[in-house]
């Protein structure tokens, strides 16, 4: 059975301990080129400025480089997670910068004190997370879990679905046995058979599925939000220098997922080169990704209903109402709503 855990201050800073030296030697930077853009216009030291990002994977350094946008008038280096509960660690730690991650992981990080900002939204599919089990099975819906191993990655947006899907059904965490597993890990107990079900994202998700047949128990329609925030440190947001990168970055995602949006064809390929998928499991894979940021909500509802389940499941401490409502930081929005009036979305 799952043993609840509270997240608090003194277990992310033991996280924090574990990926300092990871981020030491996961990052690449990417050296300033002249760019003539209304940031370089707006912040003329850009070219001193470093930024740190959080990628899961090569995640966000694909999408600029398939697009051309890599080469950006600040130096920005890259420390590369397998998923986003240590970047939330590593952020506390002050090694990385910013971010994209779901609201399940900005919930753990805010729980523990975390001195979080989110500065753009991230809508994402509600099949963007999903639980999955074997066709052979039997598991067909959530009602189906009672007393099953259920894999998931603790802080990840997977256990709240998990969560959600659980409760819709008058079930809790306590009438399954959950094992935590990263996506590698998780993918092997999935294919085993050490696990009957696996809160997980794609590739893993489609990967699951090549040579035996798997059935969604459950996505996030209607009962959770797979969506997720831009997110940075008070700390660089308070660094005029650092805010200035962070609307460029934001900009260039803009238009790099403009450039996805309008040829995906050659954006699976690209992908899938990077990636080592075959191409066929690419485009399966990236079907369900919207690739568009919007302007940050200073109501984040979503972000309240993530936060309280994950509290109400004694995963994590309550969130202050005054810390969730002073966690969006609007004042980049209007970057991103030019940005986003630019390529017409």
């Amino acid at each position: 059975m799952h043993i609840n855990r509270l997240v608090s201050s003194a277990l992310i800073a033991v996280m924090a301990c574990a990926v300092i030296a990871v981020c030491a030697g996961c990052g690449s930077s990417a050296k300033a080129t002249a760019d003539t853009s209304a940031s370089s216009a707006k912040a003329p030291d850009l070219k001193d400025v470093t930024i740190t990002f959080g990628d899961i994977g090569d995640n966000l350094q694909d999408i600029l480089r398939f697009a051309g946008e890599e080469n950006t008038p600040y130096t920005l280096k890259w420390a590369n997670f397998p998923a986003a509960p240590p970047i939330t660690a590593a952020m506390v730690a002050g090694d990385v910068d910013a971010a994209d991650m779901s609201l399940t992981a900005l919930s753990v990080g805010l729980a523990a004190g975390a001195p979080l900002k989110a500065i753009g939204n991230l809508p994402e599919s509600a099949n963007t997370f999903r639980i999955i089990a074997k066709q052979s099975s039997g598991i067909q819906g959530p009602a189906d879990l009672k007393g099953k191993r259920v894999g998931v990655l603790e802080g990840n947006a997977g256990e709240g679905l998990l969560i959600a899907a659980l409760k819709s059904v008058g079930l809790t965490l306590k009438d399954v046995t959950l094992v935590n597993v990263e996506p590698n890990t998780g993918l092997q107990a999935f294919k085993s058979g050490q696990i009957d079900a696996w809160a997980i994202w794609d590739p893993w998700a489609t990967e699951a599925a090549i040579g035996d047949p798997v059935h969604v128990v459950a996505n996030a329609s209607g009962i959770w939000s797979n969506d997720g925030d831009f997110v940075a440190t008070s700390s660089a947001l308070h660094d005029p220098g650092k805010r200035a990168a962070l609307a460029d970055l934001m900009t260039r995602y803009i238009r790099a997922a403009a450039k996805i949006r309008t040829d995906p064809a050659g954006w699976a390929a690209f992908y899938a080169k990077a990636t080592g998928l075959p191409l066929a499991l690419a485009k399966v894979t990236l079907a369900d990704n919207t690739y568009q940021l919007e302007p940050i909500s200073t109501n984040p509802s979503n972000l309240k209903t993530v936060a309280d389940t994950m509290a109400g499941a004694g995963l994590l401490k309550p969130i202050p109402a005054s810390v969730l409502g002073s966690v969006s930081d609007p004042a980049l929005n209007s970057q991103i709503t030019a940005a986003d009036q630019a390529v017409g979305q």
